[in-house]
């Protein structure tokens, strides 16, 4: 008896495993599901704070400080680092991806 070419075995599993997988369904019909609540118009946009966010300038980070490099950020789709101020604060910044 021949032995069948390397080839028939990967050629077996794939087509066999797309079978193995479960059958996805979505949780809620798309007939009822609330596209309306995705987003809404902002009434009190003129008294928002549009530069430091919700917490204001005295949580947002110190330009000026020092700040202490701890570990270059693993996870995620934008590289970035994770730093220390002078305060003890824990910050992540993110940087541009790189062009390759």
């Amino acid at each position: 008896m021949k032995p069948a070419p390397v080839y028939v075995f990967p050629l077996l599993v794939a087509l066999y495993y797309p079978f193995c997988t479960a059958k996805v369904q979505p949780t809620v019909p798309p007939s009822e599901a609330p596209l309306a609540g995705l987003w809404q118009q902002p009434g009190d946009l003129s008294r928002r704070d549009l530069l430091y966010g919700p917490w204001g300038s005295e949580r947002a980070p110190d330009p000026h400080a020092t700040y202490t490099f701890r570990e270059r950020k693993q996870q995620g789709t934008n590289p970035g680092v994770t730093v220390e101020d002078t305060d003890g604060r824990e910050w992540h910044v993110k940087q541009p991806p790189s062009r390759r």
